[in-house]
């Protein structure tokens, strides 16, 4: 399985993966990886609109974003990875990385082969000094991955999020690469 960049005429399918995978959020027993219940629908069409348009702003331009996907023999997406743009101002050499996969491939080390893709790729930047995320500390598997990637904690915001009626606490790490 290979990682390639995700073409425009590709779009519609990778917004459907993204549906898919933001619907499976802490359900069969998984952990919550976004901050919504399980089952909500997270993508509304301010963000599928941010999504698309990203991919045709030039790097270290406020709101571009680059995605990389591995498909399976079938020709299904079953995992992603993306670096996109701080929303904060003046951050223009920082990324914001996201992930996802399906279920039935994590564990595989497909996580740490996208994460180390895309840092290479942020190397090759010229402005990219800094690429940071945002994790559920209740993600271990997620947390374990980037620490293990040379991701270190820069902060944690402790109850940041209420989710039918529990706590969750969110992890803010980084990694420098350049």
């Amino acid at each position: 399985m290979k990682i390639k960049a995700l073409s425009p005429n590709q779009m519609d399918s990778f917004i459907d993966y993204l549906s898919a995978q933001v619907r499976s959020n802490g359900l069969n027993g998984e952990p919550l990886y976004l901050p919504v219940s399980p089952g909500t629908e997270y993508l509304n069409q301010q963000k599928i609109g941010k999504i698309k348009s990203g991919i045709d702003i030039e790097v270290g331009k406020p709101g571009w974003r680059r995605y990389w996907i591995i498909h399976n023999e079938g020709d299904e997406m079953v995992a992603h990875i993306d670096l996109r743009a701080r929303d904060e101002p003046s951050t223009p050499h920082r990324a914001l990385l996201g992930m996802g996969m399906n279920n039935e491939y994590r564990g595989k080390g497909i996580g740490g082969r996208l994460v180390e893709f895309v840092l290479e790729w942020a190397k090759e930047q010229i402005d990219i000094k800094w690429v940071d995320l945002q994790v559920m500390e209740n993600n271990i598997p997620g947390v374990k991955l980037y620490q293990k990637m040379g991701f270190e904690l820069q902060g944690k915001y402790e109850e940041m999020f209420c989710i039918d009626g529990e706590y969750y606490d969110y992890l803010s790490m980084t990694k420098r690469v350049g």
